[in-house]
């Protein structure tokens, strides 16, 4: 008998086998880990196959069914596409338009222009997705991306739009006790994984190294951390200048800079809808670069 094949079982499977155990698949998914169970025993039920052997360390895919798996991918992949298409028509300034972008330009930046974007076009649903971990765009999971990165995935098109400053920060009262310039000697607050696709990696990763007593994974906590004396941290500029408590770095002539991205997929770039609303991104963060360099070195 013909089966109709469900979508939403697809992505049950999908998201399984991608992560290897029910409970990172519906963490991923957000629902629990019995639907999971349910909804890739119905899809195995439906077509009388056995995609995954249940082991003790989690879900292993059947070697026998990895062209299953293969087959699904693609079709799952030309489903995202064909959306993306549809996604891209309509007015520019009207129905939703999902913009992500790191916790920190959201909250200390973005969030302004989005209210002004909101006056201007009151029939334009804004959601603004706070997050330093990349959104898959692809699955649509964001519209427009607004990210700083050294380099934008293949998938997407986009332009640059400026650069991030980041430097050496603690407070006042910290320098003045803490004066050695060799860094073996301070106890720093440094980023956890999803900071460390930024500049900051290399510092931290490479010359801090087991120095680092104190982790965030937000520039903005890392700001609060400073200022409350904790230890001196690595943050963008453009945050720790607003700071009454903190100062730029005496001992230690650390710069790193990173190009600032608007992008879309680049199946949906071009679409009137997506293209029109990069641009008023571009327009506004250009027109603040300066925000977003690093002060005078007397600063």
């Amino acid at each position: 008998m013909a089966h109709r094949l469900k979508w939403d079982d697809l992505q049950f499977v999908l998201s399984v086998a991608e992560n290897g155990s029910l409970s990172a698949a519906a963490r991923e998914l957000g629902v629990n880990h019995a639907t999971v169970l349910r909804r890739v025993a119905s899809f195995e039920q439906a077509y009388g196959i056995t995609l995954f052997e249940r082991r003790a360390s989690g879900y292993a895919l059947n070697p026998q069914s990895q062209h299953v798996i293969s087959t699904l991918r693609s079709i799952h992949q030309s489903v995202a596409s064909l959306e993306r298409s549809f996604t891209g028509l309509g007015s520019p300034f009207q129905g939703n338009i999902r913009v992500t972008s790191t916790n920190t330009i959201c909250h200390e930046f973005l969030t302004p222009h989005i209210h002004i974007l909101s006056q201007l076009y009151p029939d334009l649903e804004i959601e603004l997705l706070s997050t330093n971990y990349r959104l898959d765009l692809a699955d649509l999971e964001a519209d427009i991306t607004i990210r700083p990165t050294l380099d934008l995935p293949d998938d997407l098109s986009g332009e640059i739009i400026g650069k991030m400053s980041l430097r050496i920060y603690a407070t006042s009262d910290y320098w003045r006790e803490n004066k050695s310039a060799d860094h073996r000697d301070h106890n720093w607050l440094g980023g956890t994984k999803s900071l460390l696709r930024s500049p900051v990696s290399f510092w931290q990763v490479d010359i801090l190294k087991d120095r680092v007593a104190h982790r965030a994974d937000s520039f903005i906590t890392l700001r609060q951390m400073a200022e409350l004396g904790m230890g001196p941290t690595v943050l963008p500029c453009f945050i720790a200048r607003n700071s009454k408590d903190l100062v730029c770095s005496p001992l230690f002539d650390f710069e790193a800079t990173t190009d600032i991205w608007v992008a879309a997929h680049k199946d949906m770039a071009a679409t009137p809808r997506i293209h029109a609303l990069m641009q008023y991104f571009i327009t506004v963060f250009k027109e603040n670069s300066d925000l977003f360099s690093a002060p005078e070195k007397h600063d």
